[in-house]
């Protein structure tokens, strides 16, 4: 389907310069109307410079729209890409990493599930030569605040034992927490190809990462659970499979 009646802006998939020392961050948003000022407030809390934020609202039909074109008048370091309808969390977060220009590139989701402090974390690995470090909900030292219900974690269990028996992903346990930084010539390699729009496009990246010979990292994060996921579980069961079946039938 075609993006009407506002299109991407041209150029978003055309090549960045890269800023040396710059991060980007990028959140996809549909329908956070009650959450992301806050996430806005808590970029700009905690990265103060050298950074950029891109929010990418992916066809949301509330007031996400109004309240992101009020914040950009007061923050020179955001940049929001709108467009509809909406096309899902992979397209958006695509949309948002082939835009940015930062040596670095952090993909978090909105709501603030994971603090931005955790980024350090991840920076050490990409320092230490990672190519991705991945926020990991399931290592030792990872701190689960707010736990999910009890439903989503038995089928997070079950999707994380159809991962491991399907794909080849190495020593990464969490392919689903939305926390996860890049170098920006790895984001953009892995990215530019990826053709899973909804919510399986980290395993579709991360499997031609392990593929490709990339250094996947994981990290540990401090996690709290969004009961306001915008996973359906009745209808993404079965886009999830189907999704998975079109990353196999990639290799």
């Amino acid at each position: 389907m075609d993006l009407v009646p506002r299109p991407i802006p041209s150029g978003i998939v055309s090549s960045a310069s890269i800023v040396n020392g710059l991060m980007s961050i990028v959140i996809p948003v549909y329908n956070e109307a009650g959450k992301i000022g806050n996430d806005i407030q808590s970029v700009c809390g905690y990265f103060k410079k050298d950074f950029e934020l891109i929010v990418i609202n992916d066809g949301s039909t509330d007031k996400t729209e109004q309240i992101l074109n009020s914040y950009m008048k007061k923050i020179s370091q955001l940049k929001v890409i709108h467009y509809a309808p909406n096309r899902g969390k992979g397209f958006a977060v695509k949309t948002g990493v082939l835009t940015a220009r930062g040596e670095w590139i952090l993909f978090a989701d909105a709501g603030g599930c994971v603090p931005f402090s955790d980024v350090e974390q991840g920076l050490k690995l990409i320092r230490a030569g990672a190519d991705v470090a991945i926020g990991s909900r399931h290592l030792r030292d990872s701190m689960i605040k707010k736990p999910q219900r009890l439903y989503r974690q038995w089928g997070g269990t079950l999707f994380r034992k159809i991962v491991r028996t399907l794909f080849s992903i190495g020593d990464i346990q969490d392919t689903q927490c939305g926390f996860k930084l890049f170098k920006h010539q790895a984001a953009r390699s892995l990215f530019s190809t990826q053709k899973i729009e909804k919510f399986m496009f980290d395993l579709e990246w991360i499997q031609k990462a392990v593929y490709s010979g990339m250094d996947l990292k994981e990290f540990p994060v401090h996690w709290n659970s969004d009961g306001d996921s915008r996973f359906n579980p009745t209808s993404g069961a079965l886009r999830t499979l189907l999704d998975l079946a079109r990353i196999k039938a990639q290799l």
